[in-house]
């Protein structure tokens, strides 16, 4: 399936994210709609609902890029494990990149905690691209978990 960067301008505000759809029409309509859906203390729903209820001027405008498909994930590079600690949580690594991802069962976007396993945090970027990555894994193989 097609992967797109969506750029969402609330305003003077201009948001950003992957979404993998059958074309860039369906991955803006995705990418919009998911936004009143975000976990209350991300910045970009905060943005969209400052937007909402009239504090940013303007419109909203959404550009779409294609990426094309997204490289396939090393077998074996992130595991998954029942938690031992909380019933209906699991537990997600990252061998590559050292990285432990816990989350609520079928509440994955609302719950998921991360933490680093080494003391050095590792840098912005690459963190999020881990956490893009092991999410993307998670959607292919454990899709019935996260949702």
């Amino acid at each position: 399936m097609p992967s797109y960067i969506v750029h969402i301008m609330l305003g003077e505000v201009e948001l950003q994210c992957r979404i993998e759809a059958a074309n860039s029409k369906l991955a803006a309509d995705k990418a919009v709609s998911h936004l009143p859906e975000l976990n209350k203390d991300n910045p970009a729903r905060q943005e969209f609902e400052k937007f909402v209820k009239g504090r940013h001027k303007g419109t909203i405008k959404v550009k779409v890029e294609e990426t094309g498909p997204l490289p396939p994930i090393r077998e074996g590079r992130f595991k998954l494990q029942p938690s031992q600690k909380k019933a209906g949580w699991w537990v997600a690594t990252d061998t590559d990149n050292l990285v432990v991802v816990t989350f609520e069962e079928h509440n994955f976007h609302k719950t998921q905690h991360i933490v680093p396993l080494e003391e050095k945090t590792p840098e912005p970027l690459a963190l999020a691209t881990s956490l893009r990555e092991m999410a993307d894994w998670l959607r292919e193989k454990h899709y019935n978990l996260i949702f």
